[in-house]
């Protein structure tokens, strides 16, 4: 696809679908990317008060909180049309799958086999260890098998607990 920014969504998660997640966000060098990150950027310092004029069109947006609530404004709310044609929004079961679904956390998942295949899920290419699942990556990634490439005194995985 000829697109500017590519995102995914949280579709591990039980009702994560329709919900970006900033683990992983590709963005092409291009003026319109800039643009729409400067934006975001400068609508976020604003806060609460409304960023009028965007550089990439009359968004109506605000961004109050982090920039994975301010790209899901965006890309769910009124800039949406602004979006398309832009960004790629994929399954974050392939492309960035929360770490709790190798390992069970508190939350809800969206298809229980992640958790019986883990690592040898042929969906998987990524993960994205964050919140709960920060604290179990070393397990994951320097266990047997270790998917560093190194030993387990190697990079990454020396001194662990």
């Amino acid at each position: 696809q000829n697109i500017d920014v590519f995102l995914t969504n949280e579709d591990w998660l039980k009702n994560g679908e329709n919900r970006i997640n900033g683990g992983v966000i590709m963005a092409r060098n291009s003026k319109w990317s800039e643009d729409m990150f400067q934006d975001a950027f400068d609508a976020h310092k604003l806060g609460p008060k409304m960023h009028k004029k965007w550089r990439i069109g009359e968004t109506g947006v605000m961004c109050t909180s982090n920039e994975q609530i301010c790209l899901n404004d965006l890309f769910y709310g009124h800039g949406r049309k602004i979006m398309q044609g832009h960004m790629a929004f994929e399954s974050g079961i392939v492309y960035n799958r929360g770490g709790c679904t190798l390992k069970h956390c508190w939350e809800k998942i969206s298809d229980p086999s992640m958790e019986a295949l883990r690592m040898t899920d042929e969906r998987l290419l990524i993960v994205h260890f964050m919140g709960g699942s920060k604290n179990f990556a070393p397990e994951i990634l320097c266990g047997d098998p270790s998917y560093t490439g190194e030993a387990p005194d190697g990079y990454g995985c020396a001194g662990r607990a």
